[in-house]
């Protein structure tokens, strides 16, 4: 019996953390691939007895978690990390029998293991350099670090533009592409009344635009809140918690991607509030796509991420006071259920679905489970979302 293409992903959260860009692609990926998902080392809670035996979490994915020493990020724990992951997954590809055809690091202070590789993907969601110091790691180390797997790997992808730009700055490599996130694929509910109603999905953190939200909240519309708190600044936490409780905010906290996809029916408009940082101004917001991807308009303040997409169902706004225009002369228009089949459609072309196929395409594997759109070539190929450039 042949052995599966496998793909190994040294992914940048857990695999039980929130999903994002790691997660989403790489369950669509498991349904062409194997799939071994390495998780970020952590500290072994003091204690506690854990195996580091690979374990299959879904069909077609494996699980090896990578328990450490205390303080990781002293320089010594560091050298002892970097073996225990390098053992570890070597140790685990021996076990399975498997030989990868890509190896993806989506981890800021991972190295590409030195053997066994298949073609190396070093896939950066995030401005890991200015967010360096949230990390307990200093800028130095992992510049040094993102430099060497730069030059280590065969293609560097980056969620947008910016961010190739500013990894192209750090360090030569040989193909860059932008390779955005996705959405998922969400199935219009039948006949749903739309409230008059924003939606604010996603984590709750300092990278949200607390003005904006202060001022939305004033005007008095009703605004549904879903999503986990994983704010750490006291005088921020206290200002968005006073948002949180105000009469016209309902927030449900975390929720299932079944409910989330409730809460989307029912809302008029969808808003991306981020705070002007060099951080979020190389991000690309998952939620954005998400809310086109159930018919719903977007306000997000504007971005090269908001520019790339190029759609006029987002509404990018450069201040508070045009952002909070925008929003409520959305809500209150006249619903379009055209405009709606119009976004969904968009959204489509970005799916993770999408992401997939072009995944494979880029590791030189032949697409999968898709052809074509017919609103539209732009974002079905991977040469369409990807920005090729020889530094």
């Amino acid at each position: 019996m042949a052995i599966p293409d496998t793909i190994l992903w040294i992914a940048g959260t857990s695999w039980d953390s929130v999903p994002g860009t790691d997660r989403r692609l790489v369950d669509e990926l498991a349904e062409h691939f194997d799939v071994i998902w390495v998780d970020p080392p952590v500290r072994l809670p003091k204690g506690a007895i854990a195996s580091q035996e690979i374990k299959q979490v879904q069909p077609r994915v494996w699980r090896l978690p990578i328990y450490t020493l205390p303080g990781i990020t002293r320089p010594v724990i560091r050298r002892i990390t970097s073996w225990i992951l390098q053992r570890n997954i070597q140790t685990a590809l021996r076990t399975m029998g498997r030989s990868p055809i890509a190896t993806v690091v989506a981890f800021p202070i991972a190295r590409f293991p030195s053997v066994n590789t298949g073609q190396r993907i070093f896939y950066v969601t995030d401005d890991w350099l200015s967010s360096a110091h949230l990390t307990g790691f200093s800028q130095q180390y992992m510049r040094k670090i993102v430099a060497r797997n730069l030059s280590a790997a065969d293609v560097v992808a980056a969620v947008t533009p910016v961010l190739l730009e500013s990894l192209n700055k750090t360090a030569s490599f040989s193909r860059g592409i932008v390779f955005p996130n996705g959405c998922p694929e969400i199935s219009p509910r039948g006949e749903v009344r739309r409230r008059r109603e924003i939606g604010l999905f996603g984590q709750l953190n300092e990278r949200l635009d607390l003005e904006i939200l202060e001022q939305l909240q004033l005007s008095g519309v009703r605004i549904l809140v879903a999503g986990p708190r994983t704010d750490t600044d006291k005088a921020f936490g206290s200002k968005l918690t006073r948002f949180l409780e105000s009469e016209n905010v309902q927030w449900v906290g975390a929720v299932s991607s079944t409910e989330l996809q409730q809460y989307l029916a029912r809302v008029s408009v969808g808003i991306t509030p981020y705070a002007d940082t060099e951080f979020n101004r190389s991000s690309f917001p998952l939620k954005t796509l998400e809310y086109l991807a159930a018919g719903v308009p977007v306000v997000a303040t504007s971005s090269p991420a908001v520019d790339w997409l190029q759609c006029d169902q987002i509404y990018g706004a450069k201040d508070t006071a045009s952002f909070v225009g925008r929003t409520l002369e959305l809500l209150d228009a006249s619903w379009d259920m055209a405009e709606e089949e119009q976004r969904r459609n968009f959204a489509k072309n970005h799916s993770w679905r999408q992401r997939a196929r072009q995944f494979s395409e880029l590791i030189g594997h032949s697409p999968v489970g898709n052809t074509p759109s017919e609103h539209g070539e732009a974002q079905g190929t991977l040469k369409s979302v990807s920005t090729i450039k020889e530094p």
